[in-house]
């Protein structure tokens, strides 16, 4: 675990923001790339990844401070303190949905056509950042035995109970992998728009509720299930919909 890799004099490069920032970097040029080979302008992309980006991390970071508020209530400038972790992905991507749709609405695009274009970058991209979660020791597992489970140094939140805990980090990077497999090979034989990205958010939805199962760290809870795991509930719920009324609309447009 290095949650700091590199100090520069007063600089201090955490390896949780280096992830967070290579995994925007690679998401955009592989979404670029891929606008580029299905005639979209990359500017459109790179103009909509910046209102993805500030409204995701806003989103993200809003969700992780309101479910571990008492963290916060003595040192609220701790909430601007990004480097040293803290964010639910699915705070920043409800924020991110809203403000891309905005955005392309604004623009008078195709939303559905953007949207499958970035989805395996947003699969990709959050496999890195689950990746900045094991260097830095957050979002670990629950109390196992070797060799399922690994010890993280004591100063950092994973170690500081001095337990073997199962490194979900790496697992969770590992389904993401896969997941970004799936949606690149469904992009070449989606049925309609909008088929990849709802496709990731249903399988992502099912992906985070089997992890959850496995996580220690504190997050919150709704009813007898984790905070993700209930709006992740919801989210499925939703994406079912969704594709099911993206696809009856394109048959009854293609009849």
């Amino acid at each position: 675990m290095y949650p700091v890799l590199l100090r520069l004099g007063p600089i201090t490069v955490y390896s949780y923001g280096m992830m967070v920032a290579l995994a925007f970097i690679i998401g955009i040029i592989l979404a670029t790339r891929e606008a580029g080979r299905r005639g979209i302008k990359p500017e459109i992309i790179l103009d909509l990844t910046f209102w993805i980006l500030i409204s995701g991390l806003i989103g993200a970071r809003f969700l992780y401070v309101l479910i571990n508020f008492s963290d916060y209530r003595e040192n609220p400038l701790e909430i601007l303190m990004l480097q040293k972790g803290g964010l639910v992905f699915y705070g920043g991507l409800i924020f991110a949905t809203i403000a891309g749709i905005a955005f392309l609405r604004k623009r008078k695009v195709k939303i559905w056509k953007i949207t499958d274009i970035i989805a395996p970058s947003i699969a990709l991209g959050h496999t890195l950042g689950r990746m900045g979660c094991f260097l830095n020791g957050c979002c670990y597992g629950k109390e196992a035995l070797p060799p399922w489970g690994i010890v993280f140094p004591p100063e950092s939140a994973a170690g500081s109970a001095g337990q073997t805990v199962v490194p979900i980090q790496l697992y969770s990077c590992l389904g993401l992998l896969i997941l970004f497999f799936i949606l690149k090979r469904r992009q070449k034989t989606k049925r309609f728009e909008g088929e990849v990205f709802w496709l990731y958010v249903l399988l992502y939805s099912l992906l985070r509720f089997v992890l959850e199962i496995f996580r220690g760290d504190p997050r919150g809870s709704i009813l007898f299930l984790s905070t993700s795991q209930f709006i992740g509930i919801i989210v499925a719920a939703i994406s079912l919909v969704v594709l099911s009324r993206l696809k009856h609309k394109s048959k009854s447009l293609n009849a």
